[in-house]
């Protein structure tokens, strides 16, 4: 992990240690500005998140998105 990402915008959602995001396969490979939408398995939360705080989980599930 780089570091936690404390959500700014109401729009976002914090990304802590452990944390698993889900996201839409389109969100990552649409993304022009490098944040992706999902969803916090640890918190609940939905909304955007930078995805270089971020790494492609190497489980079956291919949408799914672990903090580094």
């Amino acid at each position: 992990m780089t570091h936690e990402y404390n959500s700014q915008q109401f729009d976002e959602i914090s990304l802590v240690q452990g944390d698993i995001i889900l996201t839409e396969p389109d969100s990552v490979q649409n993304s022009m500005d490098g944040w992706y939408s999902g969803f916090s398995l640890k918190n609940g939360e939905i909304g955007v998140f930078p995805g270089n705080y971020t790494t492609k989980s190497t489980s079956e599930y291919k949408t799914w998105t672990l903090l580094k």
